[in-house]
């Protein structure tokens, strides 16, 4: 059905977000939690996660998305974001852009909010993507050092669990022994791995930067020319320079459709992939597959054994080529063995 609270009923009622926030905290509290983790859906100023006073206001790196209703700017942006700081609640802040950097520091002091920034309390992150995970590195101002494999992998990874580390500790939560499950955490859909024969990953990287980060780890641990990408994003995304960074690293490329929940555009996506790949010389390889499981087969048939097949652009690209896959498994594998 075609049906949304918003198009038919307006603001009266609310959205599926605003019912699955109600739901949720609903559910921390019939599970007894002490603690939960709530992240903003969209923005932080008018969403529905900012109906609670929490116990610290956390915000990771933001760059340009979801532009059409948050801004233009990384400043407006971080005006949005930094509306979840609340009066006395300490707020702890990953690396930021000058530009958010600034919003977010007037905003804290406006509610004597005490700053915590990753950057004043590291002296020191590195990390390395691996088979097993990603190797982590951190050392602390105090003197303290670590080191962790996470089975999350990409370079964002890193920063994030350092960040996470720095609320633990500061709230008085952290204890030695969460350390093995901490760094067993897995999310499905980041960089996740469904096969290793050929290799085969989906990742929701959708921003110019989490994207970046992807490849980067990506490139690290498979090199070489003959991995594929299958890759499909939403309408409101920077396409131009995220289509300018998977050429960087693929010259097979596949374009297939994100769903349907949201709107997208793969026309268009394979006319600019084509376009950028004639300016800039790159020999590519460049495909149109709306249907996620035969860009799969596509994939699948166009790379060797030994190399990789990495799907990104969107949660909901990797969710359809994900199910495609379970769904097909013995069927992928026969036509491969």
């Amino acid at each position: 059905s075609d049906f949304t609270f918003c198009d038919q009923w307006g603001e009266t009622y609310p959205t599926t977000f605003e019912l699955y926030t109600a739901y949720a905290y609903l559910l921390f509290k019939a599970a007894g939690c002490s603690w939960a983790v709530i992240e903003t859906g969209l923005g932080g100023r008018l969403d529905a996660t900012n109906t609670i006073i929490p116990e610290a206001s956390v915000l990771c790196p933001i760059e340009l998305e979801h532009t059409k209703i948050l801004g233009n700017t990384i400043t407006q942006i971080a005006t949005e974001k930094s509306k979840i700081i609340k009066q006395g609640v300490p707020v702890f802040i990953g690396y930021e852009e000058d530009e958010a950097l600034e919003v977010f520091l007037a905003e804290a002091q406006e509610q004597n909010s005490r700053v915590h920034l990753l950057g004043d309390e590291l002296t020191s992150l590195s990390s390395e993507t691996t088979t097993e995970g990603e190797a982590v590195s951190y050392e602390w101002l105090d003197g303290r050092k670590e080191r962790l494999l996470l089975a999350m992998r990409g370079q964002v990874q890193a920063q994030n669990s350092a960040l996470a580390l720095l609320v633990l500790r500061t709230l008085g939560l952290y204890d030695p022994r969460i350390l093995p499950a901490f760094a067993k955490n897995q999310i499905p859909g980041r960089f996740q791995q469904l096969s290793s024969d050929p290799n085969l990953y989906v990742d929701g990287a959708h921003t110019h930067h989490s994207l970046a980060s992807l490849l980067s780890s990506f490139s690290h641990l498979h090199p070489g020319s003959d991995n594929t990408v299958i890759y499909g994003a939403l309408e409101d995304k920077d396409h131009t320079h995220m289509v300018s960074l998977v050429l960087e690293h693929f010259s097979t490329i596949i374009i297939s459709k994100p769903g349907s929940y949201k709107k997208s555009d793969i026309s268009m996506l394979h006319e600019l992939f084509a376009q950028q790949a004639a300016a800039n010389m790159k020999p590519a390889h460049i495909h149109l597959v709306e249907d996620n499981g035969e860009a799969l087969e596509l994939a699948f048939s166009l790379t060797p054994k030994q190399a990789a097949i990495l799907v990104c652009g969107s949660f909901y690209l990797a969710g359809g080529v994900k199910a495609a896959y379970e769904e097909r498994k013995e069927h992928y594998e026969s036509q491969l063995a």
